[in-house]
């Protein structure tokens, strides 16, 4: 843990290096997990060049963050999720993906809630694989999501997941469907409408009040 945390600190620190002709072997240090000496080579050469290199700056700090990703260590992969969701790039989608598959909850809601800022076609996917996690606050919120942006599955995923959970938790269900605002939604609506749990049908009032239906 402290090395990798190290590492990120001096990638920071180092954010203004130059770049020079041995970039094959900086990134040879990287993938072979000798991170600090990679990144004392990048400081001895620019010490020497004086040029920069943004580029390969930024497949170091990738190649950090995916090994970070891959750690047996929990703080390890919730630090590379937070350094991959900072850099706002769909080229750290591939490592917000590894999050979301975590076995614990907190890393997979962080990847989610990164991967949902950016603006990328493999989103929607990632969103529907999401529903099949263990962990309900992360099928939830990935329901959320699918909801809001009306995904063509959302409608089937979310009626899905409210078939698979006890009855206490159906009123969660009718702000997702006055979300998704189709005809198949608003029939399911109608329906809360005489359900026989109060507390689904005054969540079905208010989605129907917010969705203007």
């Amino acid at each position: 843990m402290g090395l990798f945390k190290t590492s990120i600190i001096s990638l920071i620190c180092c954010s203004t290096l130059f770049s020079f002709e041995h970039k094959n072997h900086i990134l040879y240090l990287m993938n072979v997990k000798e991170y600090q000496q990679s990144i004392n080579y990048y400081q001895k050469l620019y010490k020497e060049t004086h040029e920069q290199d943004f580029e390969l700056l930024q497949q170091m700090a990738l190649l950090l963050l995916e090994a970070g990703a891959k750690s047996s260590d929990q703080k390890e992969r919730q630090m590379a999720m937070f350094g991959a969701g900072l850099a706002a790039s769909t080229r750290s989608l591939k490592i917000l993906e590894k999050g979301l598959f975590a076995p614990e909850m907190a890393t997979q809601l962080t990847a989610l809630h990164f991967i949902c800022a950016l603006q990328d076609n493999d989103i929607n996917t990632l969103l529907v694989r999401a529903m099949s996690s263990d962990f309900l606050e992360t099928r939830v919120e990935a329901a959320i999501q699918l909801a809001t942006r009306k995904h063509p599955c959302a409608f089937g995923q979310i009626q899905s997941l409210m078939q698979k959970l006890p009855p206490f938790l159906k009123p969660l269900f009718p702000q997702f469907f006055g979300l998704i605002g189709t005809s198949d939604s608003t029939r399911i609506l109608k329906e809360f409408l005489y359900d026989e749990e109060p507390n689904v049908r005054v969540q079905s009032i208010i989605a129907i009040a917010n969705s203007n239906r």
